[in-house]
């Protein structure tokens, strides 16, 4: 080590916790998720300091903030800083913009959840975008400890209490190069993190809304702790903190044992549903049953925010006990079939236990707006039951219009463009363009060539490759040309279309 880092505390343990977890991968790509905050730039600077030290293998760095649009002038105040600060490490950095309180009010989340939710998101296809395969946060073990107790309030089990994991899968994609979120901050506590940067100078931005006792947080930091501390036990952080070690250490075990019961029990599986052997389920121990479930909703690619116990419990009431042949058939008792989130639905059917995205029989309704032109400028009308699917949140969204415009503009504008674009936005070389645009939905024996693949493959297979819910399918926007896909819209364009060097006029397509 250089004499520097071999004297400073915080780099040696921020580097142990990147050495203890393996979170270097030879020659990755790094993006670092950077609010202006304490934390956040704390991680900027050492993980750069690291790097160019040559005591982790990291190929690029890359710097992402998303701007939510909270706090007014304050929140772009934050994205210039952050601009600066990143500048002034010769870093490249992309800015996200996303109007947290509206989609917060639509969605029916709090603040908090679809902020964290629309963060993870810019993150995720940020860092596909760039070819990175790993995103650190500056997360804290005073955040661990916050979120435990925070969790425990809540109502949890042993895989909530496990906390913050210090290194996890973000995306896992096939025929993608998975992405891993990174904790490297984990093992060190708040008072560490300040002051290294009050030692090494570093500026940073101090949100407000982080002193606000309207969220749940910081009532838990700003009150509910230092009570704890004061009348119950000085050393309530750290007795946290190993009470979420020994939950992690026990839900590996849990985990471990599940993964052997799901194959094990496991009838069929495809995009839409698992089938299990419900008798055999029932015999498992109960902690067990609800790791399985725990993993067969990942299996089916569902987002697990509005997933908790009750949710878990309702769908092991099925098999325990078993329902008895008269509620099989509607009479008195337990239900055979019930509604859980995210369009998931539970149902028991003879010794045979399924999880599927749709209530058996149901289908999406049919595209009613038939194959629809579009103006090479402008905005054409869809509707008709059209949609789009976003990977990275799991949801499907109705195509209302499409905009198109051709634009000449140079390289800058592409960089531009690529760093704030959403899975709603694209641009093709419009000289490529082949005839008419228009928007279909899929037909018998398509093929789609998607940007970065050799070659091309079945619309289908592809499809099934993105996790698209089999349901949504034939519902798909695909905007085409006289010689076929030229966008899954939301997932891929084609490669023939892919914007070079040599293009010299853009076609920006949106989707409303």
């Amino acid at each position: 080590m250089t004499d520097d880092i071999q004297n400073d505390k915080f780099l040696r343990k921020v580097l142990g916790q990147i050495r203890r977890y393996k979170m270097a991968g030879a020659g990755e790509r790094w993006l670092l998720a950077v609010s202006g905050g304490c934390d956040s730039m704390a991680l900027m600077h050492a993980i750069t300091l690291l790097s160019r030290a040559g005591h982790v293998d990291i190929a690029s760095l890359h710097v992402a903030h998303l701007n939510h649009h909270l706090r007014g002038e304050e929140s772009d105040r934050d994205e210039q800083f952050v601009r600066q600060q990143a500048a002034g490490l010769a870093l490249e950095v992309s800015i996200g913009s996303v109007d947290v309180a509206r989609i917060a009010e639509q969605s029916k989340m709090s603040l908090e959840s679809a902020a964290r939710r629309e963060r993870y998101k810019f993150l995720a296809q940020t860092a596909r975008r760039l070819g990175c395969r790993k995103i650190a946060t500056g997360h804290n073990g005073d955040d661990n400890v916050e979120t435990v107790l925070q969790r425990i309030i809540r109502g949890t089990g042993i895989r909530g209490l496990a906390g913050i994991p210090a290194i996890r899968p973000l995306t896992e994609e096939p025929g993608e190069t998975q992405v891993w979120l990174i904790r490297p901050m984990l093992g060190l506590r708040r008072r560490e993190v300040e002051d290294f940067v009050s030692q090494q100078n570093i500026e940073y931005r101090i949100d407000q809304s982080n002193l606000s006792l309207d969220y749940t947080r910081n009532l838990i930091r700003w009150e509910l702790l230092p009570a704890l501390r004061e009348k119950y036990n000085p050393d309530i952080d750290n007795a946290l903190l190993r009470l979420a070690g020994a939950a992690g250490d026990a839900q590996k075990i849990i985990s471990s044992e599940a993964a052997v019961g799901l194959k094990k029990l496991l009838i069929s599986r495809d995009n839409n549903s698992c089938h299990f052997d419900a008798i055999g389920f029932s015999k498992q121990t109960r902690i067990v049953r609800a790791e399985i479930i725990h993993q067969a909703l990942l299996a089916l690619d569902t987002p697990l925010r509005k997933y908790g116990s009750r949710q878990i419990d309702a769908i092991l009431a099925l098999v325990e006990p078993a329902p008895s042949a008269e509620d099989l058939t509607g009479g008195k008792g337990t239900k055979d079939t019930i509604q859980l989130p995210e369009g998931l639905w539970a149902q028991r059917v003879g010794d045979s236990l399924i999880i599927t995205n749709a209530p058996p029989g149901s289908s999406m309704p049919a595209v009613t707006a038939g194959e629809i032109a579009l103006a090479g400028s402008g905005k054409t009308a869809v509707g008709g039951g059209y949609l789009w699917y976003e990977q990275v949140g799991k949801e499907a969204h109705e195509v209302s219009a499409v905009s198109a415009e051709i634009i000449t503009a140079g390289k800058e504008y592409l960089e531009q463009f690529l760093r704030a674009k959403t899975a709603r936005q694209e641009v093709f070389d419009a000289d490529k363009i082949v005839g008419t645009l228009r928007i279909r939905a899929r037909k018998t024996g398509d093929w789609f060539y998607p940007l970065g693949l050799a070659g091309g493959k079945k619309l289908s297979d592809f499809l099934t490759d993105r996790k698209v819910p089999a349901r949504l399918r034939d519902n798909l926007a695909l905007v085409c040309d006289d010689e076929g896909i030229l966008w899954v819209v939301g997932l891929a364009i084609a490669q023939r279309a892919k914007v070079t060097d040599e293009t010299r006029r853009l076609l920006k397509l949106v989707i409303e």
